[in-house]
């Protein structure tokens, strides 16, 4: 039985889920800086700190099940070019103009799909679904009163710490499975990601480890990876707090991306390019950024979240179909297009 507060979830490759539950309200965390190693159970961050509310589910009930053994695939749509939406088009060339006059370096625009739902949603089911569709992903689905009932199935992780070993990514460029060469601009948004992450590190580590470059797969599409693993005594908070939003759901110089997305795009992102995950929950941490998503907005309506970062040259249609294609991931689970071999 569900309780009125609660979450599952699935790290990236494990064989089993999380189930945590509570009949209390979640926690409201005032701010990132504030959270500490007191703080124990599901963390809820939305992208916009000042506009939804920091969430702790402090669990009164904690399970760990086996993943149900089935081989799920996802159908692979192949097809002509979806036309560009002429909102996310008229978003765009206001982000353009930014970029062009040099104002950002950098801006991630994102685009909201909301579509009439015909059946109701059963929790665990559609959970336990996407979970075995994507083993390499974090995925979670996680309801308060104060969020709603969100989706999510994203490759990024934001913070990782286990027994003092603190882990972050830099998580950018896209390209579909099949294709083989990443272009300048999908180098140059990474590289972007890459020095934000250690120029805000830095400061607060005493040791600073970084990856190779590295492509992952992440559903029907590819991205660049970079790792960092580190060591610090400052406080869990203030790491966030300095990370989120990264440049990969925001853009650069940081505050100005981030003024403007909200200026230009026409529906607030709510949990949409935040972060989740089970926080000191077992002497770990595990946070992921909100990504591939989706929200239901009331029990028969639906809002899909994607986005795309744009730098100077970016075309509006190839971002487009990245946004397009980066939907299909939550969209192909809530609508049950699945094969099972």
């Amino acid at each position: 039985m569900e309780h009125t507060s609660f979450a599952y979830y699935k790290l990236p490759s494990e064989q089993k889920y999380h189930y945590l539950g509570s009949n209390n309200f979640p926690l409201r965390l005032h701010s990132l800086s504030a959270i500490n190693e007191a703080h124990k159970g599901f963390l809820i961050a939305p992208f916009d700190t000042d506009a939804d509310p920091i969430l702790l589910i402090s669990p009164s009930v904690e399970q760990s099940l086996p993943l149900p053994q089935e081989n799920v695939a996802i159908t692979s749509e192949q097809g002509n070019l979806e036309k560009i939406d002429n909102t996310y088009l008229q978003h765009f060339k206001q982000c353009e103009e930014l970029l062009n006059n040099e104002s950002l370096q950098k801006i991630v625009l994102a685009h909201r799909f909301e579509v009439r739902m015909e059946a109701p949603l059963n929790h665990r089911e559609l959970f336990l679904l996407a979970a075995t569709a994507f083993p390499k992903s974090y995925v979670a689905l996680w309801h308060t009163h104060e969020s709603g009932t969100w989706l999510t199935i994203t490759p990024e992780v934001l913070l990782e710490n286990e027994v003092g070993k603190w882990h972050t990514v830099a998580l950018a460029g896209t390209m579909p499975k099949g294709e083989s060469q990443w272009s300048e601009k999908n180098k140059m948004e990474q590289q972007f990601v890459v020095d934000y992450i250690k120029s805000v590190l830095s400061p607060h580590t005493s040791e600073l480890k970084l990856s190779e470059l590295q492509t992952i797969e992440a559903a029907q599409l590819l991205h660049l990876r970079t790792d960092f693993h580190f060591t610090t005594n400052v406080n869990i908070g203030e790491i966030l707090h300095v990370l989120h939003p990264t440049p990969a759901v925001c853009g650069l110089p940081k505050q100005l991306a981030f003024e403007a997305i909200k200026d230009i795009e026409s529906n607030p992102r709510k949990y949409y390019a935040g972060f989740s995950g089970p926080l000191h929950s077992n002497g770990v941490t595990h946070l992921y950024v909100t990504l591939r998503c989706a929200h239901w907005k009331e029990p028969f309506c639906i809002e899909y979240y994607a986005g795309g970062g744009l730098i100077k040259g970016s075309e509006a249609q190839e971002e487009w179909s990245e946004v397009t294609r980066k939907k299909k991931t939550a969209e192909c689970i809530v609508t049950n297009h699945i094969l099972t071999p």
